[in-house]
């Protein structure tokens, strides 16, 4: 029983030929870009209305989860009771699942209330989105009612916590421009870490929207390995993204990529019985060929 992971989905309407079959008996899979970027993944975003919620391309990591520890799941379980199964995943699917409750929504209330986009904030929620800083954006949430007094405090606004016109979630909904105007005229008064520090005093939740550089560059993430460095033997030294999960009984693995050909002689000797002579034939026919190690 094999795995087999196809690039583009054909739910895309996109051919190619990138895929590759992995035997299922055994327990472990390789990591493969399973999370592919490209445009199949566009296309099934636009496809399944999840582009309509955002004025930038998105990036979704979440199929790298479901699409490499589901069939390790399935190799697991192949062991335990000696029957294999096939696997289907493809873009669309995914992509109509990262729209959760919003289908909920749409459905229940008879459409009634229909998702649309709403760019850098929440289109129900306020405050819940990206504020431009001095020097950065900022993402602040504080727009549920257990924390907007807070945001007030923030602010030093004690007068909008009882305000009729933002005194509740679906007040502020309906007054939702006036609260982004409120609370961006505030960051606008102020130095970023100003901003930082008093959301923090608070309790108000919370993020710097750092770039790729500050992030790769970030403690808390370099000691969590979620960014590494490997060592290549043609590129030297360089920063890649770390494997995401973590695992108790495993270590890190060391990754170190195989060059063009490296092991055909290991392989052929060890699982198909080939003298030397007969690797050697093959090489210099040119059947077999190796870049440099």
């Amino acid at each position: 029983m094999s795995a087999v992971w196809r690039w583009p989905s054909p739910e895309c309407g996109i051919s190619g030929t990138d895929s590759f079959q992995q035997p299922v008996d055994q327990p472990y899979l390789p990591q493969r870009n399973a999370g592919n970027r490209g445009p199949g993944q566009r296309l099934a975003q636009a496809k399944t209305g999840l582009s309509g919620f955002a004025q930038t391309e998105l990036h979704l990591d979440r199929a790298n989860f479901d699409q490499v520890t589901i069939p390790q799941h399935c190799a697991l379980k192949r062991l335990a009771v000696n029957r294999g199964q096939s696997i289907g995943c493809g873009f669309q699917n995914e992509s109509f699942g990262r729209l959760e409750l919003n289908v909920q929504m749409l459905s229940a209330s008879r459409g009634t209330m229909k998702p649309r986009r709403t760019g850098e904030h929440h289109y129900m929620v306020a405050p819940a989105g990206m504020f431009k800083g001095k020097n950065s954006y900022i993402l602040i949430i504080g727009g549920l009612d257990r924390q907007w007094p807070a945001m007030c405090q923030a602010m030093d606004r004690p007068d909008l916590v009882n305000d009729p016109r933002f005194n509740t979630v679906a007040a502020r909904a309906q007054n939702i421009a006036e609260v982004i105007r409120i609370v961006q005229d505030w960051v606008d008064a102020h130095e970023d870490e100003y901003v930082e520090q008093t959301l923090e005093k608070y309790r108000v939740p919370y993020a710097p929207a750092l770039t790729v550089e500050q992030a790769m560059n970030h403690p808390h993430l370099r000691q969590r390995r979620t960014v590494r460095t490997i060592r290549d033997r043609f590129l030297g030294e360089f920063d890649i993204p770390g494997f995401p999960l973590r695992f108790s009984e495993y270590g890190e693995l060391e990754l170190e990529a195989p060059a063009l050909g490296e092991h055909n002689a290991q392989i052929l000797a060890e699982y198909l019985g080939y003298p030397a002579t007969r690797i050697d034939e093959l090489q210099g026919r040119g059947v077999l060929n190796r870049g440099p190690c």
